[in-house]
């Protein structure tokens, strides 16, 4: 974990229904400081160690808010992760 975090998302989306869109994404990102002192924040950020990952999804824009069902795939997996992972999301970002 850290203190900070930057992320790009790309998304293309389709609306099957007027409830119901699919979604391509593109996710980079990375989080940086760690512990409570948040000066530290810049001497381990370092665009080079951002990961990535694609992926492929549903939400339903539902009354209480947007629910979400989500595949996303690693780009560059470590040793010891998994490939792949599912993902679920209520909420909107913003």
């Amino acid at each position: 974990g850290g203190q900070q975090a930057l992320l790009i998302n790309l998304e293309l989306q389709y609306p099957f229904t007027k409830s119901f869109r699919g979604f391509l994404f593109y996710d980079r990102g990375n989080v940086y400081g760690t512990g409570t002192d948040t000066s530290t924040t810049a001497k381990s950020f370092d665009l080079g160690e951002m990961r990535s990952s694609i992926g492929a999804g549903i939400r339903f824009l539902s009354p209480f808010g947007p629910l979400g069902f989500a595949y996303g795939i690693k780009l560059d997996k470590q040793s010891g992760e998994e490939a792949a992972q599912f993902h679920f999301s209520a909420g909107s970002a913003f």
